[in-house]
C-alpha cells in the first residue's frame, strides 16, 4: 500500500499528525507493507529565508493583532503537541522559508533517508527553534542524519531538487490540495 503525505516544516499539524500517524501504523498488522511518501507543500512560499522574526511576531503582524493576541492563538496547538510528546515555543519558532528544507528533504530521498531528514527538520524547527531557512543550519541537519556534508552543501548550492518540489506542489494543486496536512 502507498500512502501520500503532503505536509510542510513550518505546519504545527504537520508535525502533531505525523507523531499520530506513526502511532497508528505501529498498531496495523500490515505495517511493513505500507510505503510512505512525503510530499512538498510550502504553506507560505513568500516567506523570507534568515529571518529572525518568530511566528508569533508574524501572526501579529499579519492579523494586527497584539503579541499577547497571537500567544493565545497558538495555545490550543501547544496544547495539541504537547499530547503527542512535542513542546512548541512558538516565541522561538521562526516565520521561515521552506523551499530550500524541501530540496534538501528530496536530496535525503535520494539517499533513503527522506523520513530521517524529515522528522529532524520538524523537530529543529518547532522543539528548537532553528532557523530552517538557513543554508549552514540545514547542513548541520543533514549531516546529524549521516548524510554527506560536502553534497547537502553542493544541493543548496545550486538548484538541484527544485523540480522535485515543484512538481509535488504542482501535482497538490491538481489534486486541489490548498492545505496541509494532506
Amino acid at each position: 500500500m502507498k500512502l501520500e503525505i503532503w505536509s510542510d516544516f513550518t505546519c504545527p499539524y504537520c508535525y502533531i499528525g505525523k507523531k499520530y500517524f506513526e502511532a497508528a501504523l505501529e498498531q496495523f498488522k500490515y505495517k511493513d507493507t505500507v510505503e510512505v511518501i512525503y510530499r512538498s507543500f510550502e504553506l507560505d512560499p513568500y516567506a523570507k529565508k534568515n529571518t529572525n522574526e518568530s511566528v508569533l511576531e508574524n501572526l501579529s503582524k499579519k492579523y494586527g493583532i497584539s503579541l499577547e493576541r497571537a500567544m493565545d492563538m497558538t495555545e490550543s496547538v501547544t496544547i495539541q503537541a504537547s499530547e503527542v510528546g512535542l513542546h512548541y515555543d512558538f516565541s522561538k519558532i521562526k516565520a521561515v522559508n521552506t523551499f530550500d528544507a524541501h530540496r534538501l528533504s528530496h536530496y535525503a530521498k535520494s539517499q533513503g533517508k527522506m523520513a530521517d531528514m524529515n522528522e529532524r527538520l520538524l523537530k529543529a524547527h518547532f522543539m528548537e527553534g532553528l532557523d530552517i531557512s538557513h543554508y549552514e543550519t540545514l547542513v548541520n541537519l543533514a549531516v546529524e542524519i549521516g548524510l554527506k556534508e560536502e553534497e547537502a552543501e553542493e544541493v543548496l548550492s545550486s538548484a538541484s531538487f527544485s523540480n522535485e518540489v515543484v512538481a509535488d506542489e504542482e501535482k497538490a494543486k491538481g489534486l486541489d490540495i490548498d492545505g496541509v496536512p494532506y
